[in-house]
């Protein structure tokens, strides 16, 4: 089967790749036909396989990293290939204790999941009209915080890359929140260079940019048009929170003193 692939990074044996390709697609085609039947028993059935599957990928982990490439004509003449993993067909197939499994993997959570070039996290962040995404995305952070800091194909973090559907996604305030919160999260710069802080106050959320321009490294950030935070904040309406009267005193301090420097030099 030419359309196979192994996306894993640890090497396996020819002998090994074969026998997890015969199971990867006659396991995918047994999730994909068990979700599709009906009846009083097709919700036990598809648990009942759901268990067994898991105790699957226990044995047999690189599994995981099993795909199939599929190449699809999008517009007159145009085609496009992508990878529909493991996991793809768990999640798509509502599987989502398998998709807990897969993912306590964390390598996984980072490989290419859409056909928009997305990571499983990526995609889950946004795609909010889906069942239990949120349920799942969190449950990804708690087992790997450090995907926080994690930067996709346009260098964005995960909520730099989500941010814009804060409106329309209430529970990425909270993915916002941990960022924000987060030592090394906060200070990453998207591919505009702006931190997350930056990002709120670029899209108008006031609440969530008064919590990270408590930040005081953050907020000294510039970004590639040299605004900093407060600066962002004001060109879009938001109000600044005043500063302390100690950072008003290490404001002048460092002016004075620049200017003392320039006298005595």
């Amino acid at each position: 089967m030419a359309n196979f692939v192994y996306l894993g990074e640890k090497h396996i044996s020819f002998s090994k790749k074969k026998k997890l390709e015969k199971m990867f697609f006659a396991l995918k085609e047994l999730m994909i036909k068990t979700s599709r039947e009906s009846g009083n028993n097709a919700e036990i059935k598809k648990q009942v396989l759901e268990n067994k599957l898991i105790e699957v990928v226990k044995e047999y982990p690189e599994l995981i990293f099993c795909a199939e490439k599929i190449t699809e004509e999008i517009y007159d003449g145009w085609w496009q290939t992508h990878n529909e993993s493991f996991l793809y067909t768990a999640f798509d197939k509502k599987y989502y204790n398998l998709v807990k499994e897969i993912t306590n993997n964390k390598e996984v959570c980072t490989m290419l999941f859409d056909d928009h070039g997305n990571s499983f996290i990526e995609f889950i962040a946004i795609m909010s009209h889906y069942e239990c995404a949120q349920e799942l995305l969190f449950d990804i952070l708690d087992k790997h915080p450090t995907l926080l800091r994690h930067k996709g194909k346009n260098g964005n973090n995960l909520a730099c890359f989500a941010a814009y559907r804060y409106k329309d996604v209430p529970y990425l305030k909270e993915l916002i929140i941990r960022t924000i919160n987060d030592e090394g999260a906060c200070y990453q710069l998207n591919d505009k260079g702006n931190n997350i802080g930056m990002v709120c106050a670029k899209n108008g959320y006031q609440e969530l940019f008064d919590l990270a321009y408590k930040n005081i490294l953050a907020r000294a950030q510039i970004n590639k048009n040299g605004d900093n935070m407060a600066m962002i904040a004001q060109n879009n309406g938001l109000i600044v929170p005043p500063l302390s009267k100690q950072e008003v005193k290490e404001f002048y301090e460092e002016q004075i003193n620049n200017k003392i420097y320039q006298i005595c030099r």
